[in-house]
């Protein structure tokens, strides 16, 4: 059976350009990937760039190293793939690679090819986090026919772009779980960075050989001398999809439990501070307390979780009945969490402050006192809350939704730095990908939130992107979040491992500067659309 290498390369790297000429050891980064992914095996192997001018470099480059490659379209990466290995048979293996990660070794890609085998899988791949490998371990295998069948019947340009979702939908994600265990997600090793590549030649510094050395020693050197382990103390982990089916791109439902037990465990391993969940947020309450149950979480991070939203409540309601659904509410949380006391206990309308000529918040200063609660909070929706939230010096946290689209809160800042510099207050801040939305591609998501001309959007959304040197969106909406001074926490949920891993890794990047803020504030023409802002208005 043919096995053939296929190794992206392109040297328009929009964070660091011509990366993948740099030097390690003395050989360029894409020929040290090319020799490390032959070795020993001796796989054939073709570095696939695109054909434009700015790959000239890199094609006269690899000539002059002997490396084979082909040039095709620089944005239909698939297409690349298809053509460069137009004249295998159908049962080829396929095995995919970045230059970008010079881990991978001939001995882990066989490893891979083999358990594809085994288990007569049409696609697997060995990626990072949930396979229990650094982030920049990344090797996936399918078969020649599939990449046809992609290139036939795909469309969208996210497809064309990242080769694989199409057979990753038709025919399943297989994971390589042979070094499961090894549970090496918090390291880095992939070379996005300027810091990154310095650890990168770091590591294989150490080496006389960098072509012949194994993937294992190099992770073993990364662990011990240049462990780079994700510190995401501005990270929050929101938990509603561990108990909802929640966000508008949210194509496969809630997680299971062993998922949202495998997020929580990097969340922790990572630093993040807070944990937040809600009585209104289905089965989450019941998911982290599995958790909890498991884990020493003594000094770590601590678990924010909501009031019930009350709803049972009338103006009629007497004391006793009012009393009663609070304390019910509380009792709830603490039997779901499995835990005596809760660290945060937010209202969940900033309403309840006042409600009942504040009876509920009365109450809630008296389960204080006997340590049924730490710290109190409340989650706002609009500037007049958090105005009416910030007179309460018992309220130590806030929470609010903020996204790159929203600058309602500009007008905030100035009383939120006066208060933090009287007592205690943390802002916490939610809704940074607006339930996904911000990040998807489809027209159809944005007309259900009343963007008619979707392309105007992307557009906006692309020349911010470019404008911070941001990789992508996702990257550029947390960066310009956790730009922002007067924020303590920011809340982002997710529905895999990798979605996390990804997070934590953005909040490892440069803030925006102050520039970049201005411009995407001036340029932003969407800022007081409030059906956009508010999902519950979105149709």
């Amino acid at each position: 059976m043919n096995v053939v290498i296929g190794i992206q390369a392109r040297s328009n790297s929009s964070r660091l350009p011509g990366k993948v000429l740099l030097p390690i050891n003395n050989i360029p980064v894409v020929v040290l990937a090319a020799e490390r992914a032959k070795n020993n095996h001796n796989f054939e192997t073709v570095v696939l760039t695109s054909s434009e001018k700015s790959d000239d470099a890199l094609s006269r480059m690899l000539e002059s190293y002997g490396v084979q490659y082909y040039r095709g379209s620089l944005c239909n990466v698939l297409s690349r793939f298809v053509e460069a290995f137009s004249c295998y048979s159908e049962d080829t293996v396929v095995v995919r690679l970045t230059a970008d990660n010079v881990f991978p070794d001939s001995e882990l890609i066989n490893e891979v090819i083999e358990d594809l085998k085994k288990n007569k899988y049409e696609y697997i791949i060995a990626n990072g986090i949930e396979c229990g490998l650094p982030y920049g371990v990344s090797v996936e295998v399918t078969y020649l026919k599939h990449l046809r069948e992609a290139n036939k019947l795909a469309t969208s340009l996210h497809d064309l772009e990242h080769v694989t979702p199409y057979i990753r939908r038709e025919y399943g994600v297989n994971l390589f779980l042979k070094y499961l265990d090894e549970n090496l997600g918090d390291l880095v090793c992939t070379i996005d960075t300027l810091d990154e590549f310095f650890l990168v030649s770091e590591v294989f510094s150490k080496y006389q050989n960098a072509i012949e050395v194994s993937t294992w020693s190099l992770i073993q050197s990364l662990e011990q001398n240049s462990r780079k382990k994700v510190n995401a103390t501005k990270l929050s982990l929101g938990c509603v999809q561990m108990g909802l089916d929640y966000g508008i791109t949210n194509k496969n439902g809630k997680m299971s439990e062993e998922t949202a037990h495998k997020i929580l465990d990097l969340a922790l391993s990572g630093g993040v501070k807070f944990i937040d969940t809600a009585r209104a947020y289905g089965d989450s309450e019941k998911v982290i307390g599995g958790w909890l149950g498991k884990n020493n979480f003594e000094n770590s991070s601590k678990v924010i979780t909501k009031l019930g939203t009350l709803t049972n409540l009338k103006e009629s309601s007497t004391l006793d009945e009012i009393e009663k659904e609070v304390r019910d509410s509380i009792y709830i949380s603490c039997n779901n969490l499995k835990i005596d006391s809760i660290d945060i206990l937010m209202l969940h309308r900033a309403e309840h402050l006042i409600q009942f000529d504040g009876f509920i918040l009365t109450m809630l200063k008296k389960l204080s006192l006997s340590g049924t609660i730490k710290e109190l909070g409340v989650s706002v929706q609009t500037p007049e809350e958090l105005d009416l939230a910030l007179q309460y010096e018992q309220i130590t946290h806030i929470q609010l939704p903020f996204n790159i689209l929203d600058s309602k809160w500009k007008k905030s800042e100035k009383a939120i730095f006066d208060i933090k510099k009287k007592r205690k207050l943390i802002i916490h801040v939610r809704s940074v990908f607006l339930q996904g939305l911000i990040l998807s591609k489809s027209p159809s998501d944005w007309k259900k939130a009343s963007i008619n001309k979707p392309e105007l959007m992307f557009s906006w959304l692309n020349k911010c992107q470019s404008f911070t040197n941001s990789r992508n969106v996702q990257e550029l909406c947390i960066r310009y979040i956790k730009s922002h001074l007067w924020i303590d926490s920011v809340v982002m949920g997710v529905n895999t491992v990798d979605e996390l891993q990804l997070n934590m890794n953005a909040f490892l990047l440069d803030d925006i500067n102050p520039e970049q803020i201005n411009y995407i504030n001036d340029t932003n023409t969407f800022y007081n659309n409030e059906v956009l802002l508010n999902p519950s208005n979105w149709s």
